[in-house]
């Protein structure tokens, strides 16, 4: 039997559990379930009380899930794209971009360093074949953690005027220390 990407389907209840295509998952610390016995995730990230590292992966249009539906190439990107992208929704301000190029940053670790890619036409599909061990690596975590705190510094060290000028809006509050 020959096996393709359409012999392999997750479903709501197993993303946390297994994820062939790539997450960190999403960590002890998820909404509304907290789970203290997973690996460390997206949820556990510095931060994830203010920006929701996870929505990336839960939202059809960019989960990695689903090649045809998803947005699996973004969960495999560059630093230096990573970084561009987490930059410029810093310089707007906008804290759900912001949320989501951070946990592909965050992916970039467990991912991008160890050589995975998503390139189907080249049969390269993340770690698919490689099982949840890319993403269970707390030394990668630990890194991931190191530049997200790097970049929520800069997060409030560039927008802290910016809020600061709209007395009007308490709900951006929640985005800065």
């Amino acid at each position: 039997m020959t096996q393709s990407v359409k012999n392999y389907r997750l479903t709501p209840t197993t993303i946390n559990v297994i994820d062939p295509l790539g997450l960190f998952g999403d960590g002890r610390s998820y909404r509304p379930k907290p789970n203290p016995n997973a690996p460390l995730g997206h949820s556990d990230f510095t931060g994830y009380d203010k920006f929701d590292y996870t929505a990336e992966d839960h939202d059809r249009r960019t989960s990695p899930t689903n090649p045809f539906l998803g947005n699996p190439g973004a969960h495999f990107q560059d630093l230096k794209t990573s970084l561009a992208e987490c930059r410029a929704y810093i310089e707007t301000c906008d804290p759900g971009g912001g949320a989501r190029a951070m946990h592909r940053m965050q992916d970039y670790y467990s991912h991008y360093v160890k050589d995975y890619r998503w390139e189907p036409g080249k049969g390269n599909l993340g770690h698919l074949f490689a099982g949840t061990g890319p993403d269970n690596d707390q030394d990668a975590w630990k890194q991931a953690e190191a530049k997200t705190k790097e970049l929520l510094a800069e997060w409030n060290a560039n927008n802290v005027q910016y809020i600061n000028s709209f007395t009007d809006m308490p709900q951006l509050r929640k985005y800065f220390k």
